[in-house]
This record gives C-alpha cells, structure tokens and sequence, in this order.
C-alpha cells in the first residue's frame, strides 16, 4: 500500500495510533524490498545474461545500499545541527536524499534501500536535535512536494492509458480492461488472505507464548482493506521502457489498481471503521497533556 493514500483516508478516523504507524511501516519497508526485486527483474529481462548473474550483484547492492543510507543519515543529522533554523537545513535534506540515491546508483549498490535507510536513519536522529518549529516548517515542505508529485503521476498516467487505449481495437480494449479487472481483484484478494492469516497466526503464537497480543479480528480486516496503492505504483510502471513485452498492458493494469484501491476501498474505508466500532484512541491527547505538564 501506498502511506500516503492510506494516512489521508485514515487521518480523519478515529483508530488506534498504533495500526497508523503499522501501515506506514509496512508501506516503507514494501517499497523498498519491492521496486528492488523490480529493478532485478527488468534489467534480467532486456538483458542477454542468463538471471544467475545478478544474484552476486544483489547480494553486493543490498547490504552495501544500507550501509551506505545510514552513513548520509548520521552524516545529514550532525550536519544539521550546525544549519538549524535556517533555510539551509530544509534544502540540505534534498541535497541529502537525491545525493544519497545518485551515488548509491554510480556504485551499482540498491539506491531504493540505501534511500529507505536514509530516511530512517534521519528520522530516528535528526527531529531529537531540531526546534519543533523548524520540523513543523520542514514537514510541511516535504508534504507539499510530495502532493505535487502524486498529482504529476496521475496526470501522466491519464495521459498514457488515453494513448494505449487510442492503439487498441475494440476488442483488444475489452480484453485489456478485463485482464486489469483481474489483477485489481487478486492484488485485493491476495492482500486481504495474507494479512489475516499473518495477523492471525501471530495472535496464536504471542498468546502460547504469554505475550500479549495488540490485533484483534477487528484490527485484521481493516489492516487487509486499507490496501490503497498511489504514486510508487504509478511510477513502477512508467519506468518500464517502451520496448519492455507488454508494456501497455502492465500500464493499463497499473493504473486499474491504483484507481480501484483509491476508489473502491477509499469510499468504503470509512464504513468499514463504523462497522468495526473501534473503541475510541486518545493516546496521542495523553502525551500531550504530559508534555504540557513538563513544561509547567
């Protein structure tokens, strides 16, 4: 799933902090493992090596992508502590994120992980040394980069299924369309079994084991619906290269998923919340009534 498309629709109801962070998590790490396997799985394809020869290079890009994250992370946070409240330091973490994934790609290591361990890395230093006023200015900056590119993706996705659509006869178009209504209905149906036989089976094993246990049967399902993909889907497929077999194809079914997730289960999310009747989350107004209390 996509964090963002998944923290907008969630923003607004009232569900336990917890399964927020679990989304978002989940979504960072997928993206990651993800578009690595895709990148192997392209550059396997219109290559003339047999697929035995990337192993070596993934068992080299995977490790060294981390490392090489976590070393701009601690690089960028000590760094901003000598730029704080300045312009500087909002520029700087640019600087960092696209200089992180330019070099992890001239040194042939993984530039998604390396990106992924980046962000990490920064976001577990960096916001314990900066004003929360300079957060609240950076944060804001970096969400207003990412709706613009979420808006960009879907315009140029609008504009390549109009053209695929304008190649294809009507027969073809017929067959193309239920070809992308198949994959919408597996990518739904896959996630909604592996989610809860996951959460499920974790359940089993923390109450053997005496540990308690945070997911109920509630929590699974609304886990298993909150499936929306958005922008890394998008730019998945339209990264393909044009001569890549079945192009339009992988396109069409792309954007089929994104449009159903944000559609289907972003109209019902909400429904689906009532239904479930989860009890009320007022976690985060503790903690804020703590921290008040400190500042007294």
């Amino acid at each position: 799933p996509d964090a963002a498309a998944a923290a907008a629709m969630l923003a607004r109801a009232e569900i336990p902090r917890r399964m927020v962070s679990v989304l978002k998590g989940e979504s960072l790490l997928n993206d990651g493992v993800a578009l690595l396997i895709f990148a192997a799985a392209v550059k396997i394809e219109i290559s003339d090596r047999p697929a035995t020869h990337a192993i070596p290079e993934l068992a080299f890009a995977v490790p060294g992508g981390i490392l090489l994250g976590i070393a701009f992370g601690a690089t960028l946070a000590w760094m901003m502590r000598w730029m704080s409240g300045t312009l500087s330091s909002t520029l700087m973490t640019f600087v960092a994120t696209f200089g992180a994934w330019i070099l992890a790609e001239r040194l042939h290591l993984s530039a998604i992980l390396c990106v992924v361990a980046h962000g990490m890395t920064v976001a577990h230093i960096v916001p314990a040394h900066t004003p929360p006023r300079e957060r609240v200015h950076t944060y804001a900056v970096w969400e207003a980069v990412v709706f613009l590119l979420n808006v960009l993706a879907f315009f140029l996705m609008g504009l390549q299924a109009s053209e695929i659509l304008s190649r294809l006869n009507p027969a073809e178009i017929w067959e193309a369309c239920g070809f992308a209504g198949i994959v919408f209905g597996v990518v739904v149906v896959v996630r909604f079994a592996w989610v809860m036989l996951y959460m499920r089976t974790s359940a089993f094993v923390k109450s053997k084991r005496g540990k308690p246990t945070f997911s109920s049967n509630a929590h699974a399902v609304l886990v298993s619906w909150c499936g929306m993909r958005g922008l890394v889907t998008l730019a998945t497929a339209m990264s393909l290269p044009g001569t890549f077999p079945e192009r339009d194809l992988i396109v069409l079914s792309a954007f089929a998923v994104v449009l159903g997730t944000l559609v289907v289960q972003g109209l019902t999310l909400r429904p689906l919340i009532r239904y479930l009747s989860f009890p009320p989350d007022r976690s985060f107004a503790k903690e804020v009534a703590a921290a008040a209390l400190l500042q007294l």
